[in-house]
This record gives structure tokens, sequence and C-alpha cells, in this order.
């Protein structure tokens, strides 16, 4: 893409992606919290190799207090982790302390995509998050239920 074009497109997205990233932690995110858009393309190349692998078990139906859970089962207390949705490859993906900046109790109107990946810096562990309003889970009276794939080497 144009760089001039990708600038225009980056910052039109940006506003949107900021909230929902904010959303998704306990963090006001700010664009330069955010990791290069090349750095990210660079992650996610490697990531796409842990995706592949046959290690990985998916949690149905899960909701946010079973969330936190398996957050704590999958990373380490004071684990960098990064935080990937969709428009990473324009705006970059986010970098967070550890686990516990995660709002688990996110608010699943904010971003209508409904996927959100976390893995450690490491890339040798991801938690991906499957939200929907639209299907049999979705939205209930007590929050959200969603659908989570863990994959590890």
């Amino acid at each position: 893409m144009h760089p001039v074009r990708e600038r225009f497109i980056r910052g039109k997205l940006m506003p949107h992606y900021l909230e929902c990233l904010s959303n998704y932690t306990k963090i006001n995110v700010k664009e330069s919290d955010l990791l290069s858009p090349s750095i990210s393309d660079g992650i996610l190349k490697r990531l796409h190799q842990l995706r592949t692998q046959e290690q990985y078990h998916e949690i149905t139906p899960v909701d946010s207090f079973e969330l936190q859970r398996i957050l704590e089962s999958v990373f380490n207390q004071g684990e960098e982790l990064i935080i990937w949705i969709k428009d990473a490859d324009i705006c970059g993906m986010l970098k967070i302390p550890d686990f516990r900046s995660i709002n688990t109790g996110f608010d699943l109107c904010v971003d209508n995509n409904g996927i959100l990946s976390i893995f450690d810096a490491g890339l040798t562990r991801e938690v991906t998050i499957d939200y929907s309003p639209d299907d049999d889970y979705g939205q209930t009276r007590e929050g959200w239920i969603a659908y989570v794939t863990v994959y590890s080497e």
C-alpha cells in the first residue's frame, strides 16, 4: 500500500481502534503505546507457526469469570503479553505488562469484529477469544459468553 494511503487509512481507523483496545484492557491506550505496523506484521507471521501446530484445545462456552481463570492458567504473572485485534496490521499491536491488564468484563458491543488474541512475547502460547452477539452464546444478562482456543508449543 502506498505510504500516504496507509497513513490516511490508519488515521481514520485509529480512534475506534484505541477505543477497542482500551475496552479490552484496563489501560487508557494511546497511539504511542502501539507497536509499529511493520513489527506487528512480523509478529503475526511468526505467530502463524504457533497456530498451525496441532497442540491446541477449545473451551466452550466461556464467560468473563472463566476467561480470567484461563488467562491465569496459561500466562504467568509479570509476563509481558501482546494483544491482536482486527486492523493490527495497519494500526499496530499492543504490549501489556501481564494478564492482569486484561479487562475480562469488556463490553462486547464496542468491537463488532468479535475476535481478540492474547499471546506471550515469545510466541509460545496464545489465547483467542471469539465472541458474537449474533450466535447461540453471545450476550447474557451477566455479560457475554465466548469460544476460547488455547494454542501452545
